[in-house]
């Protein structure tokens, strides 16, 4: 009994160890020998947490007429949410890179600048979209980019 609750105790750790996938990291990228040109060869997925974007500045003004009369009554702005949301598990191929920035294309035309550390990775807090400004929901700068690491084992 106490076997069986150790492996299942042990069995989430097991399975992460023998995942393909690997953080984005300048370290990674040297033990695992990627060259710079090679970045945009490799599968990429998006974990740890979505990635949304949100144009704040998209207002618009309501205003209020009365039946008779050509000035409003009333007058508001309404604050207008216009998000990019990009799921976790969302995959994406690299169609740019730097010394330490990947850009990430997601599809339709949403391409993600990554900064990569040594030991991390992270989204850039804005990315602009056809002449908006978009910029990242604090509760969701904690996602990551993953490599998959399958094709580099069977290249070497």
């Amino acid at each position: 009994m106490k076997s069986a609750f150790c492996l299942m105790a042990c069995l989430p750790f097991i399975l992460v160890s023998c995942s393909s996938y690997q953080k984005v990291s300048l370290s990674n990228f040297e033990e695992y020998k990627v060259s710079v040109n090679e970045r945009g060869d490799l599968h990429y997925v998006l974990k740890t947490s979505k990635l949304q974007y949100s144009d704040t500045d998209r207002r618009y003004e309501v205003n209020n007429y009365g039946t008779d009369k050509s000035s409003p009554f009333e007058s508001h702005q309404i604050q207008i949410q216009d998000n990019i949301v990009i799921p976790t598990g969302a995959h994406g191929a690299c169609v740019g890179s730097k010394d330490d920035q990947l850009i990430i294309d997601f599809g339709k035309g949403v391409l993600i600048p990554f900064i990569v550390l040594n030991d991390h990775n992270r989204a850039t807090g804005k990315i602009k979209i056809d002449e908006r400004l978009y910029s990242l929901e604090v509760s969701n700068r904690n996602a990551c980019l993953y490599f998959d690491t399958r094709k580099l084992k069977t290249d070497n």
